[in-house]
């Protein structure tokens, strides 16, 4: 079905008058003649009842009619949503993110964000760092955040916030105090961590900085990697030793325990948006753009 002619016999329709209607269509009226006429013949149907003295629609017209409205009503308002869409107005979105940044930051930029683009269906796919690049690749989700997103080829990056990097002791522990550690000091404590992947990731900044600042625990308590991150936190708080944690997760911290700044360093957790390279969703921009807004909460 030619859509052309589609219009073309409503606009006869609403005019009773092939000229005037040829004339507000901006075409000739033997043309717009043509036109119907092709139309009737391609539905086996008579539209329009045509003398010398006026133009009115058959009874097979006038249905016909009411059905073209609406489905004229309905191309132009998607074609309204396509349009919205390519501006990234309108459209889904979903984002992969890791416990550690959804504390304070992706709760900031999703309201932004959700106050900006309201007919945006946003999910969010909380995963642990090493899944999200294998997500993002599968194309399980069109945006990432994380502290281990690593640009490649396939990927691009931009560096979003920074978190200071934090010593967390029991609120009873000598140094509890301090309004700030020097690692050495804890020479002979327990280090509580997540296991030792391969040269890369959070556990190996923490042991660097740790080497650093010449603090060589007593002993290094593994958690799973299963556990989040209050985990290690829960742990301290026990009294089973401390451990170092970016600044975010002290707004979710019992009482229990402290977050203190570590004296001589400027160590912190560099969290990056990530996403495929030649990504033509511009919902992804859009909501990077909106990110590089955000303040890092409690950070640097």
């Amino acid at each position: 079905m030619d859509f052309r002619r589609l219009r073309y016999f409503v606009a006869v329709a609403e005019h009773l008058n092939f000229r005037r209607a040829a004339e507000s269509l901006n075409t000739s009226q033997p043309s717009l003649s043509q036109q119907i006429r092709a139309l009737e013949e391609q539905l086996g149907v008579v539209l329009f009842e045509r003398t010398k003295r006026r133009v009115r629609l058959t009874s097979a017209g006038s249905v016909y009619l009411a059905g073209i409205r609406h489905v004229i009503s309905e191309v132009d308002a998607y074609g309204e949503q396509a349009r919205e869409a390519q501006a990234g107005l309108r459209g889904t979105l979903t984002v992969g993110t890791n416990g550690m940044v959804m504390i304070e930051h992706i709760p900031h930029v999703v309201r932004r964000f959700r106050e900006e683009f309201p007919d945006v269906t946003l999910s969010l796919s909380i995963l642990r760092s090493p899944e999200l690049v294998a997500a993002l690749r599968a194309g399980r989700i069109e945006l990432a955040f994380s502290t281990g997103v690593e640009t490649d080829a396939e990927l691009a990056t931009q560096l979003l916030w920074h978190l200071p990097s934090r010593v967390v002791l029991p609120v009873d522990h000598p140094l509890a105090g301090r309004e700030s550690v020097h690692l050495r000091e804890l020479d002979g404590e327990t280090l509580i961590t997540h296991p030792r992947r391969g040269g890369a990731g959070a556990n190996s900044q923490v042991m660097a900085l740790c080497r650093e600042q010449g603090f060589t625990p007593k002993a290094i308590k593994e958690v799973a990697e299963i556990a989040d991150l209050e985990t290690l936190i829960g742990l301290v708080a026990c009294g089973l030793g401390v451990t170092i944690l970016p600044s975010s997760f002290a707004t979710i911290a019992p009482p229990s325990v402290v977050f203190k700044t570590i004296a001589a360093t400027d160590a912190a957790n560099r969290i990056s948006a990530c996403w495929r390279q030649g990504e033509d969703n511009p919902l992804v921009r859009n909501f990077v753009r909106i990110a590089a807004t955000i303040a890092s909460p409690g950070g640097a």
